[in-house]
């Protein structure tokens, strides 16, 4: 037992900003959150349709946390879970799925470790919203290949002692991104955002003085709202307030108002279908305490946003009471101390050695249900499989673009200087390299721009998996009308598959590529088309793959395999002897044939075969970090490549 004894407590008055003046900034805040770039935003919004979202976030962005969380289950039907970063670290499940982090600054210690935890999870994706610019978190993200960070800086400059405006515009800025990823959604326009501004600040002057406590009361669209005063009263020491919904109140919490009655006032704020319900609670409750219903004249996230700002405007109000500036109430020395120490490192996050961590990535989440004498066998595996790719002399290498070349969170962005730098590392030493995308000319398009045009010669791309081969140096591929059986297929697609408003199937000659953003996952969208196609299939006319972000459907004979072959013949080699990189190289991952071959890495998703397509990047790096740490374990030199190993890192 620890016995601590208290007495008074010395603060720092000088510490944030004044509120009222924060508060003054919020309509500019409005207009530069509508200003802002969206589509970085907006791709991630609908990378994360098909998923659950574990948002990580503490103090004030746990609001625009839950906001993300709300809106992405009203939208998609996906549930999520709002943790703060000490409860993500406790385990690992919540690191491996799709993960948004969010940050006022970007650099607290708690969101950091909580990046490193799941990176070193190997979290499907990581997702950073935040209201800084040139951060440590976007840094720790940058090697980390699934990942994505938007950053934004207001000319309100960073927040005082609670968050407001970076609060305010992250809650906008994820309106924005839904709005612009889903057509079918209302639009909340800046107009009706200034509207629901003016209405907040006028309705919470126009309340009548209180004392005490204050309990608040809301509904399935005002509880955020509370959720954040509750916050912005505890933080400040502003008041005691707890909060409820207008139902879960009914569950023995009202004996608080029979107890404390004289101490305490209800505020409720109820969007119009609950005024009724309201209405009669706020009556019952007004026998024992002071009560107030507020109606929140809006619907959905209009009603949100409209609870969260009544928020700010009550938390002023409540500082008035107590003359106290809710945005510089002093910080005590013991919670500068409190704020810095740092989570303790538990027996669950106990390293792997790298090989471990190897063969972790190649078994996925199966490799904890190992026994040790299982592990070792693969262990085992793993060295056979290094002697494979030391014994080798490889003269050409064929990759996939999105996802291996190229993050697939970033797929709309220019490739980035360090694999660029590896490609023309490989064909400076006259090593052939091919490209098999699903892509069309967008692929040689980005090609020619990074590379010198004096390597084009030694490299050759094979458009939409593998049904279209060019040189780079060679024209891009031409459209040409859908053969019978794409046309076939993006009917039946279209008519069985796909939700108006809510996706797209776009047909080339031998391909066609379905995009879902209506709430299901990629595995599920897959089961759902090659069910439409199950006959097609069955006869060999089609074959249905899964992308990192796309379905891909393909005519009989088109294969990346017809890459390796072209390369191969180039390169006056055997097939087998050609080095094959992907990322989805589990069936029915779209690289599952090109990293069937002999000698194959994967930068992602690994197949379960013994001898070939390892991850020997381990968990912590993915996509283009993971091809770019395992081509430096290749030296290349007089047109060929020799596995030394080991890299320089």
């Amino acid at each position: 037992m620890i016995l601590t004894l208290w007495g008074r407590v010395e603060l720092r008055s000088a510490m944030g900003k004044p509120y009222r003046e924060e508060l003054q900034k919020l309509g500019r805040t409005t207009e530069e959150s509508y200003a802002f770039p969206i589509e970085r935003l907006k791709h991630a919004v609908e990378d994360s349709a098909g998923h659950g979202l574990v948002i990580v976030a503490s103090g004030g962005s746990r609001t625009p946390a839950q906001y993300l969380a709300e809106i992405h289950q009203e939208r998609l039907g996906r549930p999520c879970q709002v943790v703060t970063p000490l409860i993500f670290q406790s385990s690992a499940s919540y690191a491996r799925g799709c993960v948004w982090l969010l940050s006022a600054g970007g650099r607290n210690s708690d969101i950091l470790q909580a990046c490193e935890h799941a990176i070193s999870a190997g979290a499907q994706s990581i997702t950073a919203l935040i209201g800084s610019e040139d951060t440590p978190l976007q840094r720790a993200l940058a090697g980390y290949g699934a990942s994505r960070t938007v950053a934004f800086a207001l000319s309100a400059g960073g927040d005082g002692f609670l968050a407001t405006n970076s609060l305010w515009a992250s809650c906008l800025l994820l309106e924005r991104a839904y709005q612009a990823a889903f057509g079918d959604l209302t639009e909340v326009s800046v107009g009706e955002v200034e509207h629901l501004l003016d209405w907040a600040k006028t309705t919470i002057e126009g309340l009548p003085e209180w004392g005490g406590d204050v309990v608040g009361i809301g509904d399935p669209e005002t509880m955020l709202g509370l959720a954040d005063l509750e916050m912005r009263a505890t933080e400040a020491a502003l008041a005691n307030v707890w909060v409820s919904d207008l139902r879960n109140l009914g569950h023995g919490r009202h004996f608080w108002f029979a107890d404390r009655g004289a101490a305490t006032a209800a505020l409720c704020f109820a969007t119009p279908p609950y005024l009724p319900l309201a209405d009669r609670t706020v009556a019952l409750i007004g026998e024992a305490s002071p009560a107030w219903r507020i109606e929140v004249p809006f619907a959905g996230s209009q009603a949100r946003l409209a609870s969260i700002a009544a928020s700010m405007f009550v938390a002023q109000r409540m500082g008035d009471r107590i003359h106290r500036d809710p945005g510089r109430p002093g910080v005590p020395a013991f919670g500068e101390q409190i704020y810095k120490l740092a989570v303790p490192t538990t027996p669950q996050h106990a390293a792997a050695s790298f090989d471990e961590q190897i063969v972790i990535a190649k078994l996925g989440r199966h490799a904890p249900s190992l026994s040790e004498a299982e592990f070792a066998s693969w262990l085992d595996r793993l060295r056979a499989y290094r002697a494979k790719l030391q014994a080798a002399d490889i003269p050409a290498v064929v990759f996939d673009f999105d996802g291996t070349l190229i993050e697939s969170s970033r797929r709309y962005e220019p490739l980035e200087p360090s694999i660029v730098d590896e490609l023309r590392r490989l064909l400076a030493a006259e090593v052939h390299v091919g490209i098999a995308t699903g892509r069309g000319g967008s692929c040689g398009e980005e090609l020619r721009k990074q590379l010198p045009q004096d390597l084009w010669e030694r490299v050759s791309i094979g458009y939409y998996n593998g049904a279209v081969i060019q040189p780079l140096s060679g024209l891009e591929p031409t459209a040409a009308e859908p053969d019978a059986v794409i046309q076939e297929a993006r009917e039946r697609i279209e008519r069985y598959v796909l939700r108006p408003g809510r996706g797209r199937c776009r047909a080339y000659a031998q391909q066609c590529s379905v995009s879902l953003l209506d709430g299901r996952s990629l595995s599920e969208a897959w089961c759902e088309v090659a069910a439409a196609l199950q006959d097609l299939v069955d006869a060999g006319q089609l074959t249905v793959w899964q992308s990192s972000h796309s379905i891909d459907i393909v005519s009989a004979g088109v294969s990346k395999r017809n890459v390796i072959s072209t390369i191969a013949a180039q390169a006056n080699c055997l097939p087998k002897d050609v080095l094959c990189v992907g990322d989805r190289g589990r069936w029915p991952g779209n690289d599952f044939e090109l990293l069937q071959m002999p000698l194959s890495l994967s930068a992602d998703q690994c197949s379960s075969a013994e001898d070939r397509c390892w991850n020997l990047a381990g968990t912590s790096r993915r996509q283009v970090a993971a091809t770019c740490y395992q081509l430096k374990l290749f030296e290349a030199s007089k047109g060929l490549l020799r596995f030394k190993g080991r890299t320089n890192e």
